[in-house]
């Protein structure tokens, strides 16, 4: 449901699944993998995420890790030659419009893999290392939104390891999101 003028959304209601994972649902699981996660810092996002894209603008990642500190991770997965997807982490007490973190520990956004590798179990290799990071930090529960509609992301969050704990309206005003959520 929206409401557009001159062919702009002014107002959109959009419904996610919010979405859990334990670390012991995949401890074990991760074959070995000749692809790792990288860290993002500030200086080298756009060089990083150039070549693989995203779902967040690249100038509002370079926001949160500013506005954020060490609140907000980014990381790329891939090996010296091959950069295959993206993969961002809030932690509690992170504050943005639109992720405001309070009561879990760990909230994963902007899961991304590049066109040419999606379909091959990448994404999921990629949280499971997430998983195991957050795990040697003392998080052993995460969490992610993820539209109603993007079934094959749902399908493979659930192949992964998630699960469904909750379905959550939010509203997108001009090009602001209100929160639906207090995390």
């Amino acid at each position: 449901m929206g409401l557009r003028l001159f062919g702009k959304n002014i107002f959109q209601i959009y419904t996610h699944h919010i979405m859990k994972i334990e670390y012991e649902t995949i401890a074990g699981k991760s074959e070995q993998s000749s692809y790792t996660l990288c860290k993002i810092d500030s200086n080298s996002i756009l060089d990083k995420l150039s070549s693989i894209g995203t779902t967040v603008r690249v100038s509002n990642l370079k926001h949160l890790l500013q506005v954020n500190g060490n609140r907000c991770e980014g990381f790329v997965f891939g090996g010296t030659d091959t950069s295959i997807g993206t993969i961002w982490v809030m932690y509690r007490g992170a504050n943005d419009l639109e992720y405001r973190i309070r009561d879990i520990d760990a909230y994963i956004f902007d899961v991304y893999i590049n066109r040419k590798y999606r379909g091959k179990g990448y994404a999921g290799e990629m949280i499971r290392q997430l998983m195991q990071y957050l795990y040697n930090k003392g998080l052993s529960t995460a969490h992610l939104a993820v539209s109603k509609t993007n079934i094959s992301a749902i399908r493979a969050y659930e192949k992964t390891g998630f699960t469904t704990v909750a379905d959550k309206r939010f509203v997108r005003f001009l090009k602001i999101n209100i929160p639906y959520h207090k995390l």
